[in-house]
């Protein structure tokens, strides 16, 4: 197993992609972890909803996934929020497409 990408942030900056590293983030989620493959969700947050707002839920879970819910928050503004550096609880394996037989293990998450 790969365990943590606690090198993530760091990799993202060299790219120049502004980032912002959330306290704890190096060993928030399981270390059970080897991503394979990365996958990108809607925060479905509101308008009017902040960049604080929605590492809140990432950090703290919701009514149908237990926290962390992913590594990485991109909010409307282009900041990357890097939230966890080990396995996140956002996507329940796949039964068909590019994410077929994956799940949190071995997909590396993103919210936006």
């Amino acid at each position: 197993m790969t365990g943590r990408l606690t090198w993530l942030a760091g990799e993202l900056r060299q790219a120049g992609l502004q980032v912002v590293e959330v306290d704890g983030w190096e060993t928030r989620g399981s270390a059970d972890f080897a991503p394979e493959g990365v996958t990108w969700h809607a925060t479905a947050g509101s308008r009017t909803s902040t960049a604080q707002g929605e590492v809140h839920v990432i950090l703290n879970g919701s009514a149908t996934a237990p926290p962390p819910i992913a590594q990485l928050m991109i909010y409307r503004d282009g900041v990357i929020y890097v939230c966890a550096a080990g396995r996140c609880n956002h996507n329940k394996v796949g039964w068909s497409g590019p994410n077929e037989g994956l799940g949190n293990t071995r997909l590396l998450g993103n919210e936006m």
